[in-house]
């Protein structure tokens, strides 16, 4: 507890993570299995098998151009497929690896409402959970799917670029510099996970352009420029591997039959 009322930054983080984290579990408890589809099983298994085991010269575009995915994330799901778990074993385990997207939700909220007061917890807490209680994360949890986990380096970086762009004045700037960079490196990993993150993460760097106005513009513009650069390092650190293997095969780092 804080002296002046409301929980201290750490209990209010594990706070949420019991919370959050019983409801994700909560739903493939509930329900007693983990759906799935043709998708699931010719998608999303798939490409977790094709991440361990390489199928290159053994499949033809199994799932379509979905089977030249970025194929790491969904390993887990093929893991437990292949140890041939129980529905409702294996969602509880893909529902615990999610729990990863809280910390940085709560940071974010963290920074725009900042104080340790009863007040200022309690919207923070009730903005968490706000953001993780719509129908649309709760009904990922009932088939398999990665997109929170995909989702889970932009957030990081959207945590790590609002508190620095506020940081330009009183000598915070080299702080603020190197913050751009981390927030760009983790933007571009998301990427990597998911190319479709890309319409998010190439306007994070505006964020420092538009950050402390009274600022100088050129101290605004080598953070934008930081950022960017190191969304490129980080989408090519963790993408470079897979896009390697695909152009060896058919001469494209990205989709392999687009060039038609």
């Amino acid at each position: 507890m804080d002296k002046r009322g409301g929980f201290s930054g750490g209990w209010e983080l594990v706070f949420l993570m019991l919370v959050v984290g019983g409801v994700f579990v909560s739903v493939p408890v509930f329900l007693g299995r983990l759906g799935m589809s043709w998708d699931s099983l010719n998608h999303q298994v798939y490409l977790g098998w094709q991440a361990q085991a390489s199928r290159f010269d053994e499949d033809y575009m199994a799932a379509s151009l979905q089977s030249y995915q970025y194929p790491y994330l969904y390993w887990p799901l093929y893991a437990l497929t292949a140890l041939g778990v129980s529905g409702r074993v294996a969602g509880v385990v893909l529902a615990l690896l999610h729990l990863v997207v809280i910390p940085p939700v709560w940071l974010i909220a963290r920074t725009l409402i900042p104080g340790a007061g009863w007040r200022q917890t309690v919207f923070r807490v009730s903005g968490v959970l706000m953001s993780f209680m719509s129908i649309l994360v709760l009904k990922s949890f009932e088939v398999p799917g990665n997109d929170l986990l995909a989702a889970a380096p932009l957030l990081f970086a959207l945590a790590i670029a609002l508190p620095a762009c506020s940081k330009f004045l009183d000598g915070a700037r080299r702080t603020s510099l190197r913050s751009a960079g981390y927030a760009g490196f983790w933007a571009g990993v998301s990427v990597a996970f998911k190319l479709s993150n890309a319409y998010s993460a190439i306007f994070l760097p505006v964020l420092f352009l538009m950050a402390a106005n009274d600022s100088p513009l050129r101290e605004r513009v080598r953070c934008s420029i930081a950022c960017y650069v190191l969304m490129l390092i980080g989408f090519v650190g963790a993408y470079g591997y897979w896009g390697y293997r695909l152009f060896q095969e058919f001469g494209s780092p990205l989709f392999p039959f687009w060039g038609g």
